[in-house]
């Protein structure tokens, strides 16, 4: 069916290798370049208004591109002849249909909403892997997850967004296919129950410029990287009830705005950068750690306090990372372990009698001016 309709937009009729191979050296000669991951030869490009009904079984990859949209009445029924074989929207062109069983993968690059109101895109099942970028998750809205499909999902999130739980619709997780960048001063809202899953060790998610998450009961599997505050100014929005199972990093200045999430087993809690104001640093012992790694030198500036509370270790990551304590600075703990290097300044003790220094535990390299030793 699928070549039947390309045949007749080139005016080509036959079924045998020889027709797909004109059809296919057609197709490449009227179309421009492919900018998707058109990764095999035969690739069929869809670039005019195509309707398909009944059962139609992909024997290519196929890209719906050029704003065109790919209508396919209801009740039909898309598989594939290899597991090779799959569906891609390119952005700016769509697909309409109702109560449609996709057995295929599917790649969206862009909305899936077209906008025009004799359109839609609802009451379809996928049986298979489904990727749209992070901006348009939840334009999915309305569709159905069949046990074994997975969402997938990629891209920066540079407008405020949020992230849909399709749980009554038979999914809850989510996989990051690379590097999720919140940006822009940017919300992006998950909501409860979500579980966000890296497909790859090396893809993260980084929260940055000015941008928050919006999320309670949520389970990151992936490892989140905070570059500013934690917690958003906006009193409608919280971070908190989220487990982090994985590696988390967060700016020293706020790392107690992780109160209220929990740490799995074989999470870390890992911070850098400067102190230059009070800060005090949670034991987050009741929610599933008590370790800080520090995957920077830290350095306690300007006349400022660093608490750190009883019971904590302080890990240095790499050897060439430091804990240092200056320009009128001071640390207040008690019952901690430095297991990294620790190099003072100026006097240890402060004068403020509610702080103090005592009962804490060296195991590497300490350094104190000759005054205060």
């Amino acid at each position: 069916m699928l070549l039947k309709s390309l045949a007749n937009i080139f005016g080509f009729t036959g079924t045998s290798p020889k027709f797909k191979r004109r059809l296919h050296k057609r197709c490449q000669m009227q179309c421009p370049a492919e900018t998707l991951e058109a990764r095999r030869l035969l690739t069929v490009y869809i670039d005019v208004d195509t309707t398909w009904s009944g059962d139609v079984t992909l024997n290519d990859d196929v890209v719906v591109r050029n704003n065109a949209t790919l209508t396919i009445n209801d009740n039909s029924r898309i598989f594939k002849s290899s597991t090779s074989w799959d569906l891609f929207i390119s952005d700016g062109s769509y697909i309409n249909s109702e109560n449609v069983d996709f057995y295929i993968n599917t790649y969206f690059y862009g909305s899936i909403d077209s906008g025009d109101p004799s359109q839609s895109f609802t009451n379809n099942i996928f049986h298979g892997y489904i990727s749209v970028h992070g901006h348009y998750l939840s334009e999915l809205a309305g569709n159905d997850f069949a046990s074994g499909s997975s969402l997938n999902t990629y891209g920066t999130i540079d407008r405020d967004t949020t992230w849909v739980n399709f749980n009554n619709n038979g999914i809850s997780t989510i996989y990051m296919n690379s590097d999720i960048i919140v940006d822009n001063n940017s919300t992006l809202t998950i909501e409860d129950g979500i579980t966000l899953i890296n497909r790859s060790t090396s893809w993260e998610l980084f929260i940055r410029n000015g941008s928050f998450l919006n999320a309670d009961n949520v389970s990151f599997n992936s490892q989140v990287y905070f570059s500013g505050p934690v917690q958003s100014a906006d009193p409608s929005q919280s971070f908190a009830n989220n487990i982090f199972r994985n590696y988390v990093s967060v700016h020293g200045h706020y790392l107690s705005e992780l109160a209220g999430n929990d740490f799995a087993s074989g999470s870390s809690l890992n911070t850098y950068g400067t102190i230059d104001r009070d800060t005090t640093w949670v034991n987050f012992n009741n929610n599933g750690i008590s370790t800080i790694y520090m995957n920077s030198d830290i350095i306690v500036d300007n006349n400022s306090t660093l608490t750190i509370e009883d019971g904590i270790t302080l890990i240095n990551r790499s050897t060439s990372w430091e804990l240092f304590i200056r320009n009128g600075s001071f640390l207040n703990a008690d019952n901690v372990s430095f297991n990294s290097q620790v190099y003072f300044s100026g006097p240890v003790q402060s004068a403020d009698p509610s702080q103090s220094f005592a009962n804490n535990i060296f195991r590497n390299y300490v350094s104190v001016h000759g005054h205060y030793l």
